[in-house]
């Protein structure tokens, strides 16, 4: 089954680099998101709207990232509708800033994800960085109305 604009995903697995989403919010409102790198979501800086918009009105607005997640496909029943794909010009321009990771056997030991480099860091070096966490669905909705709550009409 392939994705087709203004649909649900069909399926977990189905998104790459540039593809564009709406994320079913509260109030039947859509967030927008687009796919980096690393299994990153940029949650774009678009107050939600009840019908989703088009890509090329995402695109006319924009598409300014306001922060990153790492994220999950949904796996039962995928909710997120895709829009479209918005490539990116190149490889530099879809990674995503640096993260960092606690090691879970060795805590207070950190590792930075760069792009595609892995690195042991310090305390000091991870600080201002974003920790990379597997995100489920629910828990991207949450944080994305949390970020909107004050817009949201």
């Amino acid at each position: 089954m392939k994705k087709q604009i203004g649909k649900r995903l069909p399926r977990p697995g189905m998104l790459v680099e540039g593809d564009v989403i709406a994320i079913p919010l509260k109030d039947n409102r859509h967030g927008y998101a687009r796919t980096y790198a690393d299994a990153r979501l940029g949650i774009l800086d678009i107050a939600p709207t009840e019908d989703p918009l088009s890509l090329e009105e995402i695109k006319q607005r924009g598409g300014r990232v306001t922060f990153f997640m790492g994220y999950a496909e949904p796996t039962d029943h995928p909710e997120w509708i895709y829009l479209g794909c918005w490539s990116f010009g190149s490889k530099q321009e879809a990674t995503p800033p640096p993260v960092y990771v606690e090691d879970v056997l060795s805590p207070g030991s950190y590792n930075i994800l760069d792009g595609h480099r892995f690195y042991r860091a310090t305390k000091e070096q991870i600080t201002g960085l974003e920790e990379q966490v597997l995100n489920f669905p629910e828990h991207i909705r949450e944080r994305v109305e949390k970020h909107f709550e004050g817009r949201m009409r």
